[in-house]
């Protein structure tokens, strides 16, 4: 399908019907390009999307934060402590909403309604161990 000659005679297995799939915009995401081979990588326009800088990372994990605290309603306040974002400012974004989650819990299960950054690194230390678990699965 990425290829014009191929993709004006497409056929669906499932449906088995042919048509023209030429005017198609493909898009496509990786986190590793080396893991990708060249043959496909030809057939794409590569964008590098760098890493958020310190600030725009700070702005970001403000927005986890915010986003996070509204399902638990005034228990926490709605501002990041600094401290906490210094914290987590070299987490990518996704294990960063995923830390702040866990930490949000580990606090309020403790009664308290501001995170320290003890449930920041105490998040992460049980997320790291999740991880390192083998996984299982059904038989």
């Amino acid at each position: 399908m990425l290829e014009t000659s191929t993709a004006q005679a497409f056929e669906d297995e499932l449906l088995k019907i042919r048509f023209d799939a030429s005017r198609a915009c493909w898009l496509a995401t990786a986190n590793d390009l080396a893991a990708l081979p060249a043959s496909l990588l030809d057939r794409f326009l590569i964008i590098e999307v760098p890493p958020p800088s310190e600030e725009q990372m700070i702005v970001v994990l403000e927005s986890l934060y915010r986003d996070l605290v509204s399902a638990w309603g005034a228990w926490f306040s709605p501002g990041l402590p600094r401290s906490l974002a210094k914290a987590l400012r070299q987490t990518h974004p996704r294990k960063a909403r995923q830390t702040l989650s866990l930490a949000l819990t580990l606090a309020a299960s403790a009664n308290r309604r501001l995170l320290h950054v003890e449930d920041i690194t105490q998040a992460s230390r049980i997320l790291e161990q999740g991880a390192q678990r083998p996984r299982s699965g059904f038989v």
